[in-house]
């Protein structure tokens, strides 16, 4: 059977989005070359061109491919408040802070490709 490791997001420009992630929602690189950076909790970020060229033999153009709403990477945190805050002033909130139908808060934003980046409660 096989086994979950990792998430790939593709993006189209690789340094700006791992500044993005480590800098802003401060995840630890833990590998990095110049076509993919993996980060110590599994996620993943691929120069897109790149790896549609390695799964598909061909690349795609680079604008208005990524990020299309269709998925979310989320975060879990134990200081929403605050981490709200620090977010907000690099990039623009979805919506606030929020309380979801199924109990938890959260807040969503996008992140420089588009994709959906959202950071819930941590569940005590």
């Amino acid at each position: 059977m096989p086994t979950f490791t990792t998430t790939a997001v593709f993006v189209e420009d690789l340094a700006r989005s791992a500044a993005f992630y480590r800098d802003v929602l401060l995840q630890k690189e833990v590998y990095s070359d110049q076509n993919h950076i993996l980060f110590e909790n599994g996620l993943e970020l691929h120069l897109g061109d790149v790896l549609l060229g390695y799964a598909y033999g061909t690349r795609r153009g680079p604008n208005g491919q990524w990020g299309h709403d269709n998925f979310a990477l989320t975060f879990r945190t134990d200081d929403i408040e605050s981490d709200f805050e620090r977010i907000s002033a690099v990039t623009t909130p979805l919506h606030p802070v929020r309380m979801e139908p199924w109990g938890e808060r959260f807040f969503r934003f996008h992140d420089p490709d588009g994709h959906i980046v959202e950071v819930g409660e941590r569940s005590k």
